[in-house]
């Protein structure tokens, strides 16, 4: 799985890679966030944590123009006050919102409005959701982790239009994962999945 290109946070080359299929209008890809919070703070340099979009447009109505916005501001350096100031914000596909949330995380607001009226990363988001689709993402929150490919257990699942369970234990789980690949499968090629099913 390439991830070039990709919105990310930690090192660049960091033994290992966490790859997050997230949709800016999923009630539980907020929840995972301090999650994901949590271990960047804990491994640091030694993980690497990447933004793929996965907007389900069946589920959440307009959410890939969120995602459209999102990387208008990443082409200005801004992606991830971008991405929390989304999720920090009820789901909303208007303009006047993406433009209020780019004006706040200080983006160039004439570059943001031509680059949102443009069009410009439909095709790469496309690309993104063909990936998931190929690899597998049914749902999101859908992480990949260097190693070997897992599911979370059942008892981490949810099904579709629950509230997440066990955050805690979610947190264990994933942790236990990446301490693994950090243990045992440093410059693997493999990679882990867990999906939580929506």
């Amino acid at each position: 799985m390439s991830v070039q290109g990709a919105p990310f946070k930690g090192a660049e080359k960091a033994p290992v890679t966490v790859v997050e299929f997230s949709d800016f209008h999923c009630p539980f890809c907020r929840q995972v966030i301090p999650t994901l919070a949590q271990l960047e703070s804990r491994y640091g340099e030694k993980i690497k944590l990447v933004f793929r979009d996965f907007p389900i447009e069946n589920l959440h109505p307009g959410a890939t123009k969120a995602h459209e916005a999102a990387c208008c501001a990443n082409g200005q350096g801004k992606f991830w006050p971008y991405h929390d100031k989304l999720f920090a914000s009820p789901p909303s596909s208007s303009p006047e919102i993406f433009r209020g949330l780019a004006k706040e995380v200080g983006l160039d607001a004439v570059t943001f409005e031509t680059c949102l009226g443009s069009g410009k990363y439909q095709a790469a988001i496309k690309e993104d959701i063909a990936e998931g689709n190929r690899v597998g993402v049914s749902g999101t929150p859908a992480f990949f982790i260097n190693g070997r490919q897992i599911s979370a257990p059942n008892h981490l699942k949810h099904s579709r239009g629950s509230s997440m369970t066990n955050y805690h234990a979610t947190m264990r789980h994933i942790e236990l994962q990446i301490s693994s690949s950090l243990s045992s499968s440093l410059g693997s090629d493999f990679l882990f999945l867990i999906i939580f099913d929506l």
